[in-house]
């Protein structure tokens, strides 16, 4: 109601609703229209998980989602009558063709690219429960990996319990929408959360390999990579690019990687320290000549021009 502007809500958090407002909820709030609210709100957060874990999956998916939960198994048309009562502004996808599609890959037919990317996988349906878990706290707070990171942020970082909450949600979205260990390491630099040590890295790496092993991720459709690797076996998986291959943005995550490769790899990472740099040309003073290197730079290093811009925002656009 608050969006709707139909409440006022004040910085000390009280709240005043117009008069018109309660007697217009006095006369729909009949039987009929709270149990239509609870399948609204349970239809959201069915297609909040699908925005998750499929992007795009047929009409008869998410239809199986919506019925695992207790109470709530209907028929196909109130199914579908249920999913255009949901406000547009308020309704993260469409049907299309017969799919269920997030709205914000509908543009230059992106929803395409990802469905072929997803190939011949089965769909996971999720139980209700998990589906009540992930979108209740952002990330699946039950699973004992997320719990591990949590606790190894909060007690081995020293970091606040919102900071903690908030990496953590942050890490299950962008591992299942497909992103990459560098990518959680320059969101931690963007944070200026540092590891004091190579020991501590390892352990963090440790835990992320975990989690990434653990996460549902669109790109399988609702599986984790663990699911797969014992169904597919590792093989498939390596030449699918399931198996994580960790490419540094920045000399910080490049120096922690380069000196932590081998067990790294001992652990099933690939690394890859050359893909993302380019080799500049650097010159300094000795002896009053000028002697020439060279030296490797990375998308999110501070650009050596002197702008205080990142190299990828800077000097490093005309690399592409």
């Amino acid at each position: 109601m608050y969006d709707l502007d139909y409440i006022i809500i004040y910085a000390d958090n009280s709240v005043t609703v117009p008069e018109e407002v309660i007697d217009a909820y006095k006369k729909i709030n009949t039987p009929q229209f709270r149990n239509l609210r609870k399948q609204i709100v349970w239809m959201q957060a069915c297609l909040e998980m699908h925005a998750m874990i499929y992007g795009i999956a047929p009409v008869e998916i998410v239809y199986r989602m919506y019925r695992k939960r207790p109470g709530y198994k209907v028929k196909k048309e109130e199914f579908l009558q249920i999913f255009r009562a949901v406000p547009e502004e308020c309704n993260l996808c469409v049907i299309k063709d017969g799919k269920i599609i997030i709205k914000e890959i509908l543009k230059n037919n992106l929803y395409l690219e990802i469905e072929k990317s997803q190939g011949a996988i089965e769909f996971y349906i999720p139980g209700y429960e998990e589906v009540l878990d992930c979108m209740d706290h952002k990330y699946p707070s039950k699973d004992p990996v997320y719990q591990e990171l949590k606790k190894f942020l909060s007690t081995e970082m020293h970091l606040e319990e919102t900071e903690v909450t908030e990496i953590v949600c942050t890490i299950w979205s962008r591992v299942s929408l497909g992103c990459d260990f560098h990518d959680v390491m320059d969101m931690l630099n963007e944070m200026n959360i540092c590891f004091s040590g190579d020991q501590r890295f390892m352990k963090f790496a440790d835990i992320m390999m975990r989690v990434n092993n653990h996460t549902r991720m669109l790109s399988n459709r609702g599986y984790t990579p663990q699911e797969l690797v014992a169904e597919m076996g590792v093989g498939a998986l390596q030449s699918e690019g399931l198996i994580p291959t960790l490419v540094p943005m920045s000399s910080v995550t490049a120096d922690m990687l380069s000196s932590s490769k081998k067990e790294l790899e001992e652990r099933g990472f690939g690394i890859d320290l050359d893909s993302n740099a380019q080799v500049i040309q650097t010159g300094f003073m000795r002896d009053g000549s000028v002697e020439r290197g060279q030296k490797k730079i990375y998308p999110n290093d501070p650009c050596p021009c002197g702008s205080g811009r990142k190299y990828k925002k800077c000097c490093g656009k005309k690399w592409g």
